[in-house]
């Protein structure tokens, strides 16, 4: 039986070739590389207690995103009497923030699945720091830039929402999803409740840079626990990696199992397929079409 890793080496090394690992193939199938027994980087073998601190992690990433999108909907006023603005354009701050999590899983999905979720999730939630930050500076000639940016942290941020579930996934066999999925669901409900409240209070007792200043605690605290304890899961670039990595030190081809017979993936037609999908459920799937009003009211009444 492999042996679990420390969690450092999870982290940073998504290859894990240990000798185990090296004497695992045989001479029929010498060059596919497949998973070891209890093979320590597939995310099914985690210790239940990381398996549920990534659960966490993915939730209150969620969280973050979503109420960050509704916070300013308590701060409309200040930021009206503070730029002298409309309260049509105040509510931009709002609607481009949601726009950008609208667009942003299109390719965020898709690079996921190229690039894998931890790299995403950092990236991300990185930028969503880098752009929700700067806007707690904007002055009162920079309503604009304001606006930016927050559409900016919209389209960032929503990589969270985008491949948490498919995180969640990756880390329970399909009998055990059900508790992590329930658990993890609570939290994107929230944040719409939560941010006009939040916004409201912070708005209306610190003025409207606080609100951005929340915003930006809550993204950098989701990615520095992300940098901490966040591991790679997504098993087919795991063993991707590692067949390189085999490759690499040996002089020879390996090639995933997951790969053979099967052509390499192009950024084109992963993106096709995630714009064509969620149309296609939008209108075949009752539960979609629910969940995509519930939303479309939720949102259009803040």
């Amino acid at each position: 039986m492999s042996s679990r890793p420390r969690l450092y080496r999870l982290i940073v090394d998504q290859t894990l070739i240990t000798d185990d690992v090296r004497k695992e193939w045989t001479a029929d199938d010498p060059y596919v590389v497949d998973w070891i027994p209890n093979d320590p980087l597939k995310g099914f073998n985690y210790s239940p207690g990381l398996k549920w601190v990534i659960v966490m992690i993915c939730a209150f990433s969620t969280l973050a995103t979503s109420m960050s999108a509704t916070l300013f909907a308590g701060a409309i006023p200040q930021l009206m009497s503070y730029f002298e603005i409309a309260e049509e354009v105040a509510t931009l701050t709002v609607c481009l923030f949601v726009l950008g999590f609208a667009l942003g899983p299109v390719v965020w999905g898709p690079l996921s699945e190229l690039y894998a979720r931890q790299a995403i999730y950092l990236v991300t939630m990185g930028g969503s720091v880098v752009f929700e930050g700067p806007s707690i500076a904007c002055h009162r000639p920079d309503v604009a830039a304001l606006l930016v940016l927050r559409f900016l942290a919209g389209a960032f941020s929503s990589a969270a929402i985008a491949n948490s579930p498919a995180i969640v996934s990756d880390l329970f066999i399909p009998a055990e999803q059900g508790i992590p999925i329930m658990a993890y669901m609570m939290f994107p409900f929230l944040g719409p409740t939560l941010g006009p409240i939040c916004g409201n209070f912070f708005g209306a007792g610190a003025g409207w840079r606080w609100v951005n200043v929340l915003c930006a605690l809550c993204f950098a605290v989701m990615f520095t626990l992300g940098l901490i304890f966040l591991p790679e899961t997504y098993a087919p670039y795991m063993l991707r990696r590692r067949a390189a990595a085999l490759s690499k030190a040996t002089g020879d081809i390996y090639i995933s199992k997951l790969d053979v017979a099967m052509p390499p993936k192009r950024l084109g037609a992963t993106l096709s397929t995630a714009i064509q999908r969620p149309l296609v459920m939008l209108v075949t799937e009752p539960i979609s079409t629910a969940l995509a009003i519930w939303a479309a009211l939720i949102y259009g009444t803040l």
